[in-house]
């Protein structure tokens, strides 16, 4: 970026002569009089603050300079007095998105009274236009309850997410403030806030039995623009339901058959359900347990039980029992439980009962895992890979991805170094400028790069508005470097060629380039690991293509840049199904498979998340690369490979 200086010099800092200021090092520029400026113009990606060092430039006469910042033409911040030889640093907030002018203007005219400026500085802003209050607020709230439960539901007005609050009183003594996001829990207008949703439902829980709460709804923008979340605060959506008396308890029929699925060190269940409120799961290491529940007494995973240790306790059909040994049978036992009824829980005390052999295999595809998908190709391939990795899934939650991360993401050689696809340069002969230990550097806050590492939503969370069981895959939430995760924030993987944002040594960046087409801002990964997150996206177009099409991803968040939408590019329903991508991404994603084939890094975590992360499922092309070509050449936009063929003669 060019620099301009009028009416000034930069050859008298430093200790030269003349000018005599104190806390500035090496040359600063001095400028005088109201023509003295200095100048940059067209600086991309916005101005958050700007920071720079002034002072009077010479001891001697009785001129005081004063200055200001220009930004655009137009004043920030009040005009500054330089009365000191002392340099003072001063921070002033601009918030300009997209390209700016800027300017240090001396506003005195006096020649004695020269300034002295060094060390500017600016925080950069993202491009992203200010929020705006939504056009309406939801319509048509309807309410259910249970002793204990109110659940709603309400007709989506094309808001962002929507704010729930409840109360015991008809009206609210506040509304939202714009730039306040809002915890469950807190305390709002002498009401409780529910939470803040991206789907049109919730459920509230722990509520008294026999008494009315009222629900307001408040529709709020905060997804891709600045300065949110904004709340309509008219009017907002309301209505109002009792809770149910508590009625006495009866003893729910026991639960159906299990079926169980067992892995190294993990055996997951579901519960063929009976109606029951809730399920208590027991593990044991022999066929029979010493005592039953008792009714009134919750239990707690992994308390000590009849000789067994307690699984779950919960309304979910599924389980799953973790840390278990290889090569050992497990009994498993299930009493239903009936809630929300005097003297809660109560037993049924006869149990559905099953037993399970954990296996003493580490690696390797099981045996027939792929037989469904033999000999297909196009949409009955995908179609069949998506019931495989289905088959046998268990939601680990999203803190279960932090706790699988101790089998999926160590680095080789290493028993708790965290492999990082954003700053990590997959090369063990040049040292890292930062290794995160698991699991001490998890991320809570962080201020730079290098502080900690999360978890990464490869497909971002705001794609598919952090529906379940997406939220939680652990085939798509990687450990990556917090700062860095936060550079790419939603953008969808491409190539960079001007970047606007670079990880330390060179690995990630954000920024625009020619992606087949595609020039919006992309975030490129270190091409290490450009096949990873490539094969990662085709499994998620593969395990979740019914969702993708029938909730629409591609009208969700940034999604559109890379996710086809109805009747996009000229495409039916069916292409539509059978792509996913727009053309530029998957050809995109190709490019990277190609360039970047299955690593041994893949090959370990897809066996690691199937026989110990507790979800039991795989990467099919991670195990099958082949199948991607033999899915993705049906579209017409990626090479066709040919083999197999015989040429004649005519």
């Amino acid at each position: 970026m060019p620099w301009v200086a009028l009416s000034a010099r930069n050859d008298e800092g430093g200790g030269g002569t003349g000018a005599s200021v104190t806390g500035m090092t090496g040359d600063y520029i001095i400028v005088r009089n109201t023509t003295g400026i200095i100048r940059c113009l067209d600086i991309p990606n916005g101005c958050g603050n700007i920071t720079f060092k002034y002072a009077k430039a010479y001891t001697s006469g009785s001129g005081i300079p004063t200055l200001g910042l220009f930004i655009n033409g137009t004043q920030y911040g009040s005009t500054i007095t330089a009365s000191s030889n002392a340099a003072t640093e001063v921070s002033i907030p601009v918030n300009v998105n997209g390209e700016f002018d800027f300017e240090i203007r001396q506003l005195t005219s006096s020649d004695n009274g020269r300034l002295a400026i060094d060390d500017i500085s600016w925080t950069g802003l993202n491009n992203n236009p200010p929020c705006v209050v939504p056009a309406a607020q939801p319509t048509n709230l309807v309410l259910s309850s249970t002793p204990n439960t109110i659940s709603g539901s309400f007709d989506d007005s094309g808001a962002d997410n929507y704010l729930v609050v409840r109360s015991s009183s008809s009206t609210l003594s506040s509304n939202p403030v714009n730039g306040t996001a809002y915890t469950a829990g807190q305390t709002f207008g002498g009401g409780t806030v529910v939470g803040i949703y991206s789907g049109s439902s919730f459920t509230n829980t722990n509520l008294a039995a026999s008494t009315l709460y009222y629900y307001f709804v408040f529709a709020l923008n905060s997804e891709d623009c600045t300065g949110g979340p904004n709340y309509l605060t008219a009017n907002p959506l309301t209505s109002s339901v009792s809770t149910q008396a508590i009625p006495p308890c009866i003893k729910p029929s026991a639960p159906g058959a299990l079926s169980l699925t067992a892995a190294n060190n993990f055996i997951s269940g579901t519960i063929t359900a009976t109606g029951a409120s809730n399920y208590l799961v027991i593990i044991s290491s022999a066929s029979t347990l010493s005592a039953s529940p008792v009714n009134g007494t919750t239990y707690n995973a992994g308390q000590a039980f009849g000789g067994g240790t307690v699984v779950s306790f919960g309304s979910s059909a599924n389980f799953t029992a973790t840390s278990l040994q290889a090569n050992t049978q497990y009994y498993l036992f299930v009493f239903s439980a009936a809630a929300e009824c005097t003297g809660q829980p109560f037993y049924n005390t006869t149990p559905s009962t099953a037993s399970a052999t954990t296996t003493n295999t580490s690696t390797g595809i099981p045996a027939g895992y792929y037989n469904a998908a033999e000999g297909l190709s196009c949409q009955p391939l995908k179609s069949a890979l998506k019931s495989i990795t289905a088959t046998g899934y268990v939601n680990i939650g999203y803190d279960g991805v932090y706790t699988a991360y101790q089998f999926t993401d160590i680095k080789p050689s290493t028993t708790n170094t965290i492999w990082d696809i954003y700053t990590d340069d997959n090369n063990p002969a040049v040292p890292e400028t930062f290794n995160f230990t698991y699991p001490a550097n998890e991320c809570g806050n962080y201020n730079s790069e290098g502080d900690c590492y999360n978890r990464e939503h490869t497909t971002p969370a705001s794609w598919f508005k952090d529906a379940s069981p997406m939220y939680s895959d652990i085939q798509h939430l990687l450990p990556t470097d917090g700062w860095v995760n936060n550079a790419r924030g939603n953008l969808p993987f491409g190539e960079v060629t001007n970047a606007n944002f670079t990880s330390i040594d060179n690995q990630s960046k954000r920024g625009t380039g020619n992606n087949f087409g595609y020039t919006g801002t992309v975030f490129q990964p270190f091409a290490a690991f450009r096949g990873d997150v490539a094969r990662i996206a085709l499994y998620m177009a593969t395990r979740y293509e019914d969702q993708i099409i029938t909730t629409n991803w591609a009208n969700n968040g940034t999604a559109g840049a890379a996710m086809l939408s109805a009747n996009e590019e000229s495409f039916d329903a069916a292409r539509r199904r059978l792509q996913v991508y727009d053309t530029w991404f998957i050809r995109t994603m190709f490019k990277w498979i190609n360039e970047d084939p299955v690593s041994q890094k893949e090959i370990d975590r897809n066996n690691a998340i199937y026989y110990q992360s507790g979800q039991g499922n795989r990467n099919p092309f991670v195990d099958r690369p082949e199948f991607a070509a033999l899915i993705w050449q049906c579209t017409g936009v990626v090479p066709v490979t040919i083999t197999d063929f015989v040429a004649q003669k005519q």
